[in-house]
């Protein structure tokens, strides 16, 4: 008889992404905990990274206080699984809600 493929369902799948996104846990243990391959459990990660990274916005509009003249620095912190990336800009002229003199 040949082997056949297991399927699982999305939210057994979520489930245990989000087990292994808790600090600490490790791929390897919480796919042995549910006697899954830890390959299997990294694919899923994989997939869904892909799947989410593709519903994200080509671009955020961030809000910015009026400022009449001078400068303004921004500064934006992005918040992801391996850290945080920082950006920082420096603007100066007049600023008045996008519109120009």
């Amino acid at each position: 008889m040949p082997p056949t493929c297991r399927s699982y369902s999305k939210p057994f799948k979520t489930q245990v992404i989000q087990k292994c996104a808790q600090p600490g846990a490790s791929i390897a243990s919480v796919a042995f905990s549910h006697s899954l391959n830890a390959s299997l459990v990294h694919k899923w990660i994989r997939e869904q990274t892909q799947n989410s990274m593709a519903l994200q916005p080509a671009f955020i509009l961030v809000p910015m206080q009026s400022v009449a003249q001078g400068t303004a620095k921004i500064i934006v912190k992005i918040l992801y699984s391996r850290g945080t990336a920082k950006l920082g800009r420096t603007l100066t002229g007049m600023l008045a809600l996008g519109r120009r003199k």
